[in-house]
């Protein structure tokens, strides 16, 4: 694995070079200014028709190996949680894993962007999003069963918070993160963010 971070790191475009146009013009959509959002990969948001504002803090990641293509993001804030939804409504998201916590060491990592509670709903512009059910897998895992609905039209999906996920450090269970990729192997687009978008380090763990 060192092998194969440092051939990947030799050749990668220094983070000097990267083009970064979006991320530049959205201050105040980005949770971090030293975790760029790179153009090149960045989705590229163009829900509902004819919007004039396309930019989230993503990015696709492609696994290889697999007929798979996760969206690295960031932890939606305040004023990003519409654009979220947007994002997962356009892209037909089946799953959202959440590797972080709402508050952690005192600190405000996330917002509270979707109905924690079973039958409740929330509005997200033109979207809304109901929780039919919440389940506890475990001391770190819980699912929530959402329906975004449009109109008349509908998506289904999972979210997955990870409770125990550390901002800084490494899980205590080192058996979770492969239960979890069996529930989203077969899925084609995964939503996934940590408070920073760095989740990398989750992805990697598909391959090996």
């Amino acid at each position: 694995m060192m092998k194969e971070f440092k051939e990947i790191r030799e050749s990668s475009i220094p983070p000097s070079q990267l083009v970064k146009t979006a991320f530049d013009k959205n201050p105040d959509k980005n949770r971090y200014r030293d975790v760029f959002c790179v153009d090149e990969t960045r989705v590229v948001l163009n829900y509902p028709p004819k919007t004039t504002n396309d930019y989230i803090h993503a990015n696709w990641v492609d696994v290889v190996s697999m007929k798979q293509r996760f969206i690295c993001t960031q932890a939606p804030k305040e004023n990003t949680v519409e654009d979220f939804w947007r994002m997962v409504w356009q892209e037909s998201c089946r799953s959202i894993i959440m590797l972080c916590n709402i508050m952690e060491c005192g600190k405000k990592k996330c917002e509270q962007y979707w109905p924690a509670e079973e039958g409740q709903s929330k509005e997200y512009g033109t979207l809304k999003v109901t929780c039919s059910r919440v389940i506890q897998e475990e001391k770190m895992l819980t699912i929530s069963n959402l329906i975004v609905t449009n109109g008349n039209k509908k998506l289904t999906l999972e979210h997955i918070a990870w409770n125990d996920w550390p901002d800084r450090g490494v899980p205590n269970n080192f058996l979770a993160p492969f239960r979890l990729l069996q529930r989203i192997k077969n899925q084609i687009h995964v939503v996934i963010h940590c408070s920073a978008g760095i989740t990398c380090i989750f992805i990697v763990q598909i391959n090996i």
